[in-house]
């Protein structure tokens, strides 16, 4: 899966086939003609509430895939942040307090070692993931057990 570089039209296609989901069943929940359901497929990206439908009807969430894309290539922490006393108090409540690592991350981040294409330190370096909280999955990864979430 990259992450980099999403295409959501290819996406909803390959759950749309996956879900044995019909065009003619789509076209009535997103209540839209054949030919936008075919060129939805092919669009790179989508409006947030057209994208949100398409996440009911297929009973799968599209914005995990944003998600995962901001925990890998989000700029660095600290050049980017802004001093909470500069931002009004209505504003503070939309940072992000705590970074999320879902599992479908740490998997390829650890076959990125195990692969030998990343270092630790590369991956440390590239997405500025803390070296305890890499070198904890390694040695869960070494004792399968369920992975935490940091």
């Amino acid at each position: 899966m990259n992450y980099k570089s999403i295409h959501i039209g290819t996406h909803l296609k390959r759950i749309a086939e996956l879900r044995n989901l019909s065009v003619s069943r789509a076209c009535l929940f997103l209540k839209c003609t054949h030919q936008d359901i075919l060129n939805m497929y092919t669009c790179k990206t989508l409006e947030v509430d057209v994208l949100l439908r398409w996440c009911k009807l297929l009973d799968y969430n599209f914005f995990m895939l944003y998600h995962s894309h901001l925990q890998l290539y989000k700029p660095a922490a600290m050049s980017t942040r802004l001093p909470k006393a500069k931002l009004a108090k209505h504003e503070q409540l939309y940072l992000f307090r705590k970074n999320l690592y879902s599992p479908d991350i740490i998997d390829w981040l650890l076959e990125q070692i195990e692969k030998k294409e990343l270092t630790p330190q590369e991956i440390i370096n590239k997405y500025h993931i803390p070296r305890t909280t890499i070198y904890r999955w390694i040695k869960q990864r070494q004792t399968p057990d369920t992975y935490e979430l940091y």
